[in-house]
């Protein structure tokens, strides 16, 4: 079963890459700064959470 950690972590990886993608492919420094600093953003709160455990519940 899939849990919260693992969805955080996917949909983390995904805004990582398209931040990547933009910061590469946008032609304006609005463009990259704005739109890859975003989604750099978002992906940063998703997975520095999951990949450290700040949060979790010890069972």
């Amino acid at each position: 079963m899939v849990d919260m950690k693992m969805g955080s972590i996917f949909l983390g990886g995904i805004f990582l890459i398209v931040a990547i993608y933009l910061f590469i492919a946008a032609g304006s420094l609005g463009g990259q700064l704005f739109g890859g600093g975003i989604l750099l953003l978002l992906a940063l709160i998703l997975l520095v959470p999951a990949l450290t455990g700040i949060g979790s519940k010890k069972e």
